[in-house]
């Protein structure tokens, strides 16, 4: 497993609702997760960083997760159409 894989995992966990929701902790674990997935470039990286957009796109008014959405977009794997929030 890689550190994108765990970053990811604990974005779920800040993302969810409960007193432990923390929407500018889970967008700057998931910028974390984006800055790994540049240098890791894998299947399951792309699946997890795919299942982050559809989780924080709700968000999207909250700057940090703004700022996470842009940099997701502005990753290098053209091979997964997931990527693309349109």
């Amino acid at each position: 497993m890689t550190g994108v894989y765990y970053l990811t995992h604990l974005v779920e966990a800040l993302v969810r609702p409960g007193k432990q929701r923390d929407l500018e902790a889970a967008a700057g674990k998931g910028i974390e997760a984006v800055h790994l997935a540049e240098n890791q470039a894998s299947a399951l990286n792309v699946a997890r960083l795919c299942d982050l957009i559809q989780q924080l796109t709700p968000h999207v008014k909250v700057p940090a997760v703004q700022e996470f959405l842009e940099r997701v977009e502005g990753l290098p794997i053209e091979a997964d159409p997931r990527l693309s929030r349109g």
